[in-house]
């Protein structure tokens, strides 16, 4: 067997984003190329390492560009991670994503905001 570097499966990397006046990502450079955001799908805030003397807090954005690429991206200080690409599906972008019951149970459609449907 030859060697070869171990890498991270979910590996986050640096990106240049511009934001509006609240923070909020508004266009995104990848591979040297400028990409308007079409709608920012969900926002969360991610507080790990509470029980430290140095707790980290990253705000993350699920967006969709205009281009119709998906992209997840942290926000921790003033720094940007993309942290992963998601694959495309048939729900329009500015459609919440659904959650559904497990195998075997129904519980209607969810909405990740929580609304049967």
């Amino acid at each position: 067997m030859g060697t070869r570097a171990l890498r991270y499966l979910a590996e986050a990397r640096s990106v240049e984003v511009e934001t509006d006046g609240d923070g909020n990502p508004i266009a995104v450079t990848l591979d040297a190329q400028r990409h308007l955001v079409e709608v920012v799908r969900e926002e969360w805030i991610i507080q790990d390492q509470w029980w430290t003397t140095q707790p980290v807090s990253r705000r993350c954005f699920d967006l969709v560009l205009k281009n119709g690429r998906q992209l997840q991206l942290n926000r921790s200080g003033t720094v940007w991670t993309r942290i992963a690409n998601i694959t495309p599906h048939a729900q329009s972008p500015k459609t919440p994503p659904t959650t559904h019951a497990p195998r075997g149970e129904d519980w209607g459609t969810i909405t990740r905001s929580g609304v049967r449907r």
